[in-house]
C-alpha cells in the first residue's frame, strides 16, 4: 500500500522507517509526482485535492491535515467511496 505525504510537514526518515515497518511505501510529493497518483492514502490540506483529486485511480483514505473542511471537494470523495477523515483537535490545549 502506498501512503503520500503532500508538503503538509516536515516528515522525518525515522518516521518513514517505522511506516515502512508497516509495509507501506511512502512518498514525499513533489511536481515531477505523476507517478505518485497510484497512491492508496493520501495525507494532505484540502487546496491540494481540489487541484489532483481527480488524477488519483485508486485512492481509499484521505487524512486531512487540519481540523476544517475548507478547499475539500467532499462530493467527490462521497461519489468515490473513498474514507475521509479530519485532524479533529489539533488546535486542542492539552
Amino acid at each position: 500500500m502506498k501512503v503520500l505525504f503532500v508538503n503538509a510537514f516536515p516528515v522525518t526518515a525515522e518516521q518513514i522507517e517505522k511506516i515502512n515497518r508497516l509495509d507501506y511505501e511512502v512518498c514525499l510529493w513533489n511536481e515531477e509526482g505523476a507517478h505518485m497518483f497510484d497512491a492508496d492514502v493520501v495525507v494532505s490540506g484540502g487546496g491540494f485535492l481540489q487541484k489532483h483529486l481527480e488524477q488519483f485511480t485508486q485512492l481509499k483514505l484521505i487524512q486531512l491535515v487540519s481540523a476544517g473542511f475548507d478547499n475539500v471537494p467532499l462530493r467527490e470523495i462521497q461519489a468515490r467511496d473513498i474514507v475521509l477523515t479530519n485532524a479533529r483537535g489539533v488546535y486542542s490545549v492539552p
